[in-house]
């Protein structure tokens, strides 16, 4: 993904990867490069949390663009059953969000969506 629109690091503090997206994500392969990436930083970190900083990202590809990403990332990535996702959205994407995030979870992504960042957080930090 194009690095104008999204910044990936790693918070050591908190220990989880935060990535910031803004504007539009233009397309499937962008949101699983984006993913590959973020998969990358998991694994030279050992981290297992990641929160999405949506809140300047304008619009999501289609329905069925997200449900192939949802595709994707069951079918590909291991560490989908370790992962735990926090996304902080904007109202602007809410609706869209929502179809993401519950077919997501319907195959078991441990995702949840959030309108402010210490909601995320404090979701994406408690003990199991």
């Amino acid at each position: 993904m194009n690095a104008e629109r999204a910044k990936i690091e790693y918070n050591s503090e908190y220990e989880f990867i935060l990535v910031k997206t803004r504007g539009k994500v233009p397309s499937v392969g962008d949101i699983i490069s984006l993913f590959d990436e973020i998969v990358i930083m998991c694994e030279l970190n050992n981290c297992n949390k990641i929160l999405f900083d949506a809140t300047l990202t304008k619009k999501l590809p289609s329905v069925s663009g997200l449900y192939k990403v949802v595709d994707w990332m069951t079918r590909k990535l291991v560490l989908v059953a370790s992962l735990r996702i926090a996304y902080i959205i904007s109202t602007e994407i809410d609706n869209d969000f929502r179809f993401f995030e519950t077919a997501s979870t319907n195959r078991g992504v441990r995702m949840r969506s959030f309108k402010t960042a210490n909601d995320a957080k404090e979701w994406l930090l408690k003990k199991e």
